[in-house]
């Protein structure tokens, strides 16, 4: 058979979807398969056995990435890779990740059942710990790229304990997580298939997106002081309060976010001491801004870091991942994959974080989307058709193909 006539098993798929959709579902509907939890173990077995079905070579890294290796027809080069995860946040769905894991799968199926081998070899990866209920998250990936903080590894966890003692209970080893890392060079190219979380596709009714990049993102910690006092004695003009100071400056997030064309979102506020007779003494608040452009991202960053030190708020930024921009020959393949496939595309942008973020530090990186109902991600409502699944992973084979003849 011919490359351009090998179609994608799209009810095997969806068969896979259900069967691993049974493993860590809670009597609520939501998926509480947490990175390294029993359930999460379970379901990665389950996952390692579809790959070896599908005529994949399965191992597992240091880092329990499982890795699922279709040889093509010169082993030496570099292989091409699909990857994503199958780990939830608490009371998740089953399609975050889990759709582009399965895709990658019913691609090398879809190869291995018409005996077409591909120049390159093709690699599925289901990375672990990609949700951040794992400090810093996409910690199968950072391994994998040399992008993990050893620092980490003291840092609590969301089941009590530390990060080291939850992947020692896991089987793996910390000392070990540096034999996991591959250099540049070592990749072809790295691709992976996720339902959008916007509800651009689903409101459009475009069956599937490809991605021209992924926003940075960047997180910071702020406390504002203030003086607790009697909230019923006080006049209001000789009060020191922290929370009047944290509230204004949230308002400020929104309206440096939109004047600079990013969004920004203000996730979490503790105020102590937290009792309604007592004035605020200080309020520590989290808060994120993403965007594509880092100089962009720099002046609102700036500005707002301005205001919170006239409000004599301490200001560290936690966290920072800078955008990716997609690989122009990936999205090029891709997007003749979409027409091969005679599916319509809309080129889109990604406003969440993925694996592809670290895999870009050491190979060019592309990304599809398919659509997901109303948007919804990270909850137990998230859902994405059969019609959806299928269509993503059709382009996904299609342009697959079309990358391993132009690399």
């Amino acid at each position: 058979m011919t490359e351009q006539r090998c179609t994608i098993d799209a009810e095997r798929l969806i068969s896979e979807l259900t069967e691993l959709g049974r493993v860590g579902q809670a009597a609520d509907g939501g998926y509480y398969r947490e990175a390294f939890s029993h359930a999460d173990l379970e379901g990665r077995e389950l996952v390692e056995g579809f790959m070896k079905e599908a005529g994949m070579a399965v191992a597992r890294d240091a880092a329990l990435n499982s890795i699922g290796r279709y040889e093509g027809r010169d082993s030496s080069l570099p292989p091409i890779l699909i990857g994503s995860h199958t780990d939830t946040v608490p009371g998740g769905g089953n399609y975050d990740g889990v759709l582009g894991v399965l895709s990658g799968i019913a691609v090398a199926r879809a190869l291995y059942r018409n005996g077409i081998a591909l120049k390159r070899p093709l690699e599925v990866i289901n990375f672990s710990g990609e949700e951040a209920v794992a400090p810093g998250g996409t910690f199968g990936s950072r391994v994998m790229t040399d992008n993990f903080d050893p620092g980490l590894l003291d840092q609590p966890v969301y089941c009590g304990g530390s990060f080291r003692e939850l992947l020692e209970q896991a089987g793996i080893n910390p000392s070990d997580l540096a034999t996991a890392a591959r250099g540049r060079g070592s990749v072809a190219a790295y691709v992976e298939l996720h339902i959008e979380q916007g509800g651009i596709l689903d409101e459009s009714v475009i069956p599937v997106g490809v991605v021209s990049g992924i926003v940075g993102f960047r997180r910071y910690r702020l406390v504002f002081p203030g003086r607790a006092n009697h909230a019923g004695t006080t006049p209001m003009n000789k009060r020191d309060d922290a929370l009047i100071k944290a509230a204004g400056f949230v308002l400020k997030v929104k309206e440096t976010a939109e004047s600079s064309g990013i969004v920004g979102t203000v996730g979490t506020l503790d105020i102590s001491p937290g009792a309604a007779n007592v004035i605020p003494g200080s309020v520590e608040i989290t808060f994120e801004m993403r965007g594509l452009d880092d100089a962009v991202i720099d002046e609102a960053e700036d500005a707002l870091k301005t205001i919170a030190r006239e409000q004599g708020a301490t200001y560290d930024k936690y966290s920072h991942k800078p955008p990716i921009v997609s690989d122009t020959l990936i999205v090029r393949a891709l997007e003749h994959g979409c027409r091969l496939a005679q599916l319509e595309y809309s080129v889109m942008a990604s406003g969440a974080g993925h694996d592809a973020n670290l895999m870009a530090t050491i190979c060019p990186v592309g990304m599809l989307f398919v659509p997901n109902k109303d948007g919804i991600s990270h909850a137990k409502e998230e859902f994405a058709t059969r019609e959806a699944c299928a269509n993503g992973a059709s382009a996904l084979l299609q342009g697959i193909i079309e990358l391993d003849k132009r690399l």
